[in-house]
Formats: C-alpha cells, sequence, structure tokens
C-alpha cells in the first residue's frame, strides 16, 4: 500500500511475536531489534514493541566501546541481564536511582541494592524534577526511621540519563544534606545496560 515500508512490516511482525510470548510471560513489557553498521561500527535503535514506558528513539552506540557486547557479537552467544540496578554500586544502606528515557524520569528507593519503590516521576524539566523527588525521598527516608533512634545515613545518588543531563542533578545537589552523588548522568540508560558484566551469576 502507498506509504507502506519494509520498517511497517518489521513493527507488524515484532508485535505478533510480542502478543505470542505474552501468553508464556505476561510480564514482558517490551521486546526490541537493533541494527547494526559494520561501516561505522554503531548499534542503531530499529523496532520495538511497547506495553508501557517510552521506547528509546534513534539511539546510537558504538559496539566497539563495549567489551562484553562486541564478544557475544562475535561468539553469537546470549546474555541476560536481570537485576539492572545491582550494576550500580550499592554501598550504601540507602540508595536513590533517578532514570531518564525518552525524556520521563523514574525514580527508584532502593534498600541494600534492592528497589523498595519504583515510581514513575510527572515533572520533566529539572525545577519542578526536584521538587518532586526531594519530597518523595524526604517521605521514604522518615518512614525508614525509627522514632528515637539515630538519624540514617545519607543515600547515595545516581542518575542515569541522556548526554544533555550529564552533570546537571549535580548543580543543586547538596551532599552534606542529601548525600552523596555517586553518578550525574555519565552514562545513559542504554550504554549503562550494554556496559555491565557479560557475566550473570547463578
Amino acid at each position: 500500500p502507498p506509504g507502506h515500508t519494509p520498517k511497517d512490516s518489521h513493527y507488524a511482525r515484532l508485535r505478533r511475536q510480542h502478543e505470542q510470548l505474552l501468553e508464556m510471560v505476561p510480564e514482558l513489557d517490551r521486546i526490541a531489534c537493533a541494527l547494526y553498521d559494520p561501516s561505522d561500527d554503531l548499534l542503531k535503535t530499529f523496532v520495538n514493541s511497547t506495553r508501557s514506558g517510552e521506547p528509546i528513539q534513534g539511539y546510537e552506540f558504538r559496539l566497539s566501546e563495549s567489551a562484553s557486547l562486541s564478544q557475544l557479537a562475535r561468539t553469537g552467544e546470549t546474555r541476560v541481564l536481570d537485576d539492572i540496578p545491582g550494576s550500580i554500586s550499592a554501598t550504601n544502606l540507602h540508595s536513590i536511582w533517578l532514570l531518564e528515557q525518552g525524556g520521563r524520569w523514574r525514580l527508584l528507593l532502593l534498600e541494600h541494592g534492592w528497589p523498595e519503590l519504583d515510581v514513575a516521576l510527572d515533572a520533566r524539566d529539572l525545577a519542578a524534577l526536584r521538587v518532586e523527588v526531594l519530597g518523595l525521598v524526604g517521605a521514604w527516608m522518615e518512614h525508614n526511621s525509627e522514632p528515637g533512634s539515630a538519624a540514617l545515613p545519607l543515600p547515595g545518588w545516581y542518575v542515569t540519563a541522556d548526554a544533555a543531563w550529564r552533570g546537571r542533578w549535580g548543580e543543586s545537589h547538596d551532599a552534606l544534606k542529601l548525600g552523596p552523588l555517586l553518578g550525574d548522568a555519565e552514562m545513559s540508560l542504554v550504554e549503562l545496560a550494554l556496559m555491565a558484566p557479560a557475566e550473570v551469576p547463578g
């Protein structure tokens, strides 16, 4: 039909496969395919089927920058990441992870590296985001404090976001009051996943 492209056919096929997989794994929110162009070494987003959240659009990543992913490409092996939050350091009792994808933000509040709360945030600009995040974090820390006990250690903060956000959270982050900022959008979610260790604990 007019205006129909091969990519449209790939989308339709992927959606059908997603529907079939959902019968076996109802929790499977998203499946996607990427293309690799050896002429420029770029891995590029191509088609996806997404039930919830905001899919990544137009993302590119140089394959040679990920040793573990390059190894998978050479060997044809597969890899499963069951715990992306576990890919970041969790040395603090409490950790706060701000995660951006496609301009939308999520807030993960972790204890010993395990998520206690996962919230989709409404705010988009930095000022409103900071107000929303600090309000939620304050309520969470207060909830975890026991009356009469010593104050909880300050949490470690991580920001995983597109390069346009790099360093922006830290501009007004008061580490003495809020806890150390251990990552400020040095890498995006895709880069974090691609550069995570290839081995999955058994």
